[in-house]
């Protein structure tokens, strides 16, 4: 079960980790691929900061 504090990191990360993500994946238009990839790659870096950064609970 994830905590608060998981969740907390997820969602921050994933804020910051999307518009890097589309803009590492651009190669003109914004097109429906390249928001699949941009938040495919953000959803994973965002999951692996909260499992590196987040605290367990009790």
């Amino acid at each position: 079960m994830p905590t608060a504090h998981r969740v907390a990191c997820f969602t921050t990360a994933l804020a910051i980790a999307t518009p890097l993500a589309l803009v590492m994946f651009k190669d003109g238009p914004l097109t429906r691929e390249t928001w699949a990839k941009g938040l495919g790659s953000a959803a994973s870096l965002a999951l692996l900061a909260a499992v590196l950064f987040g605290e367990d609970g009790p």
